[in-house]
C-alpha cells in the first residue's frame, strides 16, 4: 500500500497518526502498522535496488551460467555487430555498470544448442 511516505518521523514523533489516519479516512491501528513495517525496512539498511531475492533450488550455478555465455560468445558461434552504438549495458551494481557489444548468431539458436550439449554433456 502507498501509506509508508506518510509515515515518516514527524508524524509518529509528534503523535499525528490520530489526525492523518482520520484525514485519510482509515484506521490509525492500520497507521501503526505501516509506520511499523517502514522502520523495520529502513533500519536494515537495505537498498531497494539492491535488495537481493532468495534463490531457487533447481537453479543453475553461475559457474555454468558463465560457461553458457563464453561458449555463446566464441567467434565460431556468434560474432559482433559492425556498428558501434549497438551496445548492451547490464547493471551490476548501483552506478555500475558493465557493457559488450550486441552479438548476432552465425547459426540458428537450435544448432548452437545441440553443439552446446555435444561439447558439454
Amino acid at each position: 500500500m502507498g501509506l509508508a511516505f506518510l509515515c515518516g518521523d514527524k508524524v509518529t514523533s509528534s503523535h499525528l497518526k490520530s489526525a492523518v489516519a482520520e484525514r485519510l479516512d482509515i484506521s490509525s491501528r492500520r497507521l501503526s502498522q505501516v509506520a511499523q513495517h517502514r522502520h523495520s525496512v529502513l533500519t536494515k539498511n537495505l537498498r531497494w535496488l539492491d535488495v537481493t531475492r532468495k534463490t531457487r533450488s533447481d537453479a543453475i550455478s553461475g559457474d555454468t551460467k558463465k560457461l553458457a555465455y563464453e561458449f555463446w560468445a566464441s567467434p565460431e558461434i556468434s560474432r559482433p555487430t559492425g556498428n558501434k552504438k549497438d551496445i548492451v549495458r547490464e547493471r551490476v551494481a548501483g552506478k555500475t555498470y558493465m557493457s559488450h557489444a550486441k552479438q548476432f548468431l552465425d547459426k540458428s539458436q537450435t544448432e548452437v544448442y545441440l553443439e552446446f550439449k555435444n561439447k558439454y554433456p
